[in-house]
């Protein structure tokens, strides 16, 4: 039963980390095309609520790879993930720019611009945005051996965990002549997202005796923190960067706290009818792009308020992306490049 309980507080992690990205890459296009002050507000709003989407993806992975039982030699992890990413990447990379964006750019009559195969393989992080995600796995992937070792010691894990978080404080202070001297140190691999694969194996060892409510009202207390920060800080980049200390705490707070939620609710039925999507949730994440752009158009919602636009059509790609991607996976070859 225990085991369970963590399947399935992984899987809900999945579904609403897949759903705050897709709410985070409407509020961004919401921001983008506002025309009032408190339009673009709304949607920074929303935007920093969301900060924690991408960071949970990563300590879902480290909670199950990091394992101790969880052993995989470097043959299988290359042959059975990291090749399996690759031809996703590559693949998903052509399907935006060969046959995505022509059908976005007819709908809006504008020129269609030709992309060789030469352009796909050169340029895999400029456009689509999203697909940033895929290589970074990758990498993290390959290092899954080495990060073993660290989790293997207790002491190590701290140590590694309370360096992460130190240079991510540093790192997000806005001062040049620090960030100039903190760069010179080279710490890369330690203030990158390796961190929160050794956060989620920590965690999900780990159980916080909160109540729920606390949890929520700490979640909204480093929304608001990331809220000011992005508006008042001289550089809105580092407020909204993933390897933020904001954005680290807060996704501590989402990952306990879906934990805590599933633990107390996993026997009810309607809680474990997440197995009829769970399996379409990695094909949601890659084609949902497509869907903001064909659907979020000014002449669409420029007469819905924008707080209630971004949660409306984040609700309609997502139910758009799952029924795409549920009819997908019944071909074949498709079906490997979307779960």
């Amino acid at each position: 039963m225990k085991t369970q309980s963590k399947v399935l507080y992984l899987d809900y992690l999945r579904l609403i980390a897949t759903i705050a990205v897709i709410m985070l890459h409407i509020s961004c296009s919401a921001m983008g095309s506002c025309s009032t002050h408190t339009s673009y507000t709304i949607g920074l709003a929303y935007d920093s609520i969301c900060r924690w989407c991408v960071p949970i993806f990563v300590m879902i992975s480290g909670s199950i790879f990091l394992r101790r039982e969880k052993q995989i030699t470097i043959s299988s992890l290359y042959k059975k993930y990291i090749l399996r990413l690759f031809i996703a990447l590559i693949s998903w990379m052509a399907i935006y720019y060969w046959i995505f964006d022509p059908v976005l750019h007819a709908i809006v009559h504008a020129p269609v611009k030709i992309i060789s195969i030469i352009d796909v393989l050169k340029y895999p992080f400029e456009n689509p945005y999203h697909l940033w995600y895929l290589p970074m796995v990758i990498g993290l992937y390959a290092i899954l051996p080495l990060l073993k070792v660290i989790t293997s010691n207790e002491k190590i894990t701290k140590y590694f965990l309370i360096l992460w978080f130190a240079w991510s404080v540093f790192t997000s202070i806005p001062n040049s002549f620090i960030l100039q001297g903190i760069g010179y140190l080279k710490m890369e691999m330690v203030v990158g997202y390796s961190g929160y694969m050794i956060l989620g194996h920590v965690l999900s060892k780990t159980d916080f005796h909160i109540k729920t409510s606390i949890w929520l009202v700490l979640f909204l207390f480093f929304s608001v923190l990331i809220f000011i920060a992005a508006t008042y800080a001289p550089n809105v980049d580092i407020a909204f960067q993933y390897l933020n200390p904001i954005v680290i705490i807060m996704s501590i707070i989402v990952f306990c706290l879906m934990k805590n939620i599933i633990a107390k609710y996993e026997e009810r039925k309607y809680i474990r009818k997440i197995d009829l999507i769970i399996d379409d949730l990695f094909g949601v994440y890659l084609i949902h792009l497509f869907f903001i752009k064909l659907f979020f158009r000014p002449h669409f919602y420029g007469q819905l308020p924008v707080v209630i636009s971004i949660p409306l059509f984040t609700i309609i790609v997502f139910i758009a992306s799952i029924l795409t991607i549920k009819g997908l996976r019944k071909i074949p070859i498709i079906r490997y490049i979307c779960s």
